[in-house]
Parts: structure tokens; C-alpha cells; sequence
């Protein structure tokens, strides 16, 4: 399957739906399509399965909060269903948000070390330059961490100078 068709599925603004075939025909380069590619790219895995991990991770609370959502949904609705679980950081609702956030802005991707997930889980984080990082885990991710349960993790990152280019050329 097609990483855009699985994107298309859950976009509600359609912005993965592109008409045409060949160079140029494809999905515009928006911070959500890229975020979306981000994620997916870092939650790897085979790619079947990725129509129901992106979207998981995607939708990943900051750690500490409520992580029960599981689908792509747009950001009022997922600042209605808490709305004081933000992002200490970049103060976006959910991992996908806070990346969305990072790639609409050069000069915020630039602030950005390096963005990392566990694959397999719905866990993340972004760490910034300057020390600080915001974690996003859900709820059963953060609970079989806590417990130590000795399984392999495996964490991919994405470095803040590629995150920046991606946003430079989302901004052309």
C-alpha cells in the first residue's frame, strides 16, 4: 500500500488527494503530508502496518496525560478533549502537532536537535537545542516502560538540520 493512500484515508482536509500522475502530480508539501511522512518514516516497521501505527503516534499526548485517542482527528477536536494538554514546548496537542508545528517554521525547526521514536510504540520526543525536550508517550507505552519489563527498544531519529531543510522547502 501506497504510503499516500494510507495518509489520504484519515486527512480531512484532503491534502494527500492529488489528481494527475508523474513529476509535479503529486500531494503539496504541507507540514501535515511532511509530518505525517516524518512519522512514518520513523515508526517503521512493515508498511502494512502502517495505517494504524502513524496514526497512533501521530495522536501520542505529551507524557503524563491522557493518551486514549487513537485516530487522526482535526486540532479543535483534540483541544476540546484536553485542553490543558498541551505540549510544554512547542504547546501543540499531540506528537504529529508538535512536528506539524516544527516544519511549518524554519526558525522553529532550527531551535530543534533531533526528533526521536520508539519504534514499535507510541512514544516520542523532541529535543531541543538549548536542552529542553518534550516527551509524548501514551498511556500503555509509559506503563510497560515504568514496569522494566527488559525488551530490546529500538529508537530511530531524524536531526534538526534535515528538519530544517524540510521546512525551508515547505516554505518555498
Amino acid at each position: 500500500m501506497a504510503i499516500s493512500k494510507f495518509i489520504s484515508r484519515d486527512d480531512p482536509t484532503g491534502d494527500f488527494n492529488a489528481s494527475g500522475r508523474g513529476p509535479a502530480a503529486g500531494p503539496d508539501a504541507t507540514p501535515y503530508n511532511a509530518a505525517k511522512l516524518v512519522l512514518a518514516a520513523l515508526a517503521g516497521g512493515a508498511q502494512t502496518r502502517l495505517p494504524s501505527t502513524v496514526p497512533a503516534l501521530f495522536m501520542t499526548r505529551p507524557a503524563g496525560t491522557d493518551s486514549g485517542v487513537a485516530s487522526i482527528v482535526g486540532d479543535d477536536t483534540a483541544e476540546k478533549e484536553h485542553p490543558t494538554a498541551v505540549c510544554p514546548i512547542t504547546h501543540a496537542p499531540c506528537f504529529g502537532d508538535a512536528v506539524k508545528a516544527i516544519l511549518a517554521s524554519s526558525a522553529t525547526a532550527e531551535s530543534v536537535d533531533r526528533i526521536e521514536v520508539m519504534q514499535g510504540a507510541s512514544c516520542g520526543s523532541i529535543c531541543f537545542r538549548d536542552g529542553r525536550v518534550a516527551r509524548f508517550v501514551d498511556n500503555h507505552t509509559a506503563r510497560r516502560l515504568a514496569s522494566g519489563d527488559g525488551a530490546v527498544r529500538v529508537t530511530a531519529t531524524i536531526g534538526g538540520a534535515v528538519l530544517r531543510d524540510i521546512a525551508l522547502d515547505i516554505a518555498r
